[in-house]
């Protein structure tokens, strides 16, 4: 439950979940956690929430996707934003294309944070 309402970024639903005892930090079969499914959708309100209450989760890695990953396939920079400011990591990112990412959601905005934050383009493609 806590997965849909991060991704349909029904903040209301949220904090009510978890009021009655929901974690913010619930897997899904898959091992998602409710930020995977607030970045892809760019749920800002959700992320936010989120991350003000446990900012760490942004440094969380999962063998797979990336939230850095997620919200630039989604297009949203204030998500982008909050990730960093909380510590998210580029150097973690071994296994997500973030350039390919941005470039093929033709977000340039998106291309532009990537590269301040030092994420370097392949040129072996």
């Amino acid at each position: 439950l806590m997965h849909i309402a991060a991704f349909k970024d029904s903040l209301e639903v949220f904090v009510y979940l978890e009021s009655h005892g929901f974690p913010l930090d619930i897997q899904s079969a898959a091992g998602y956690l409710p930020l995977h499914y607030a970045c892809i959708n760019s749920s800002v309100e959700v992320v936010a929430y989120i991350l003000q209450r446990f900012p760490s989760q942004a440094k969380i890695l999962h063998p797979e996707l990336n939230f850095i990953f997620l919200a630039t396939l989604s297009g949203s920079t204030d998500i982008l934003r909050l990730l960093f400011a909380c510590g998210a990591d580029l150097k973690e990112n071994k296994r997500n294309r973030l350039i390919e990412g941005a470039i093929k959601t033709n977000n340039v905005e998106c291309l532009k944070i990537l590269l301040e934050k030092g994420e370097s383009p392949s040129i072996d493609n």
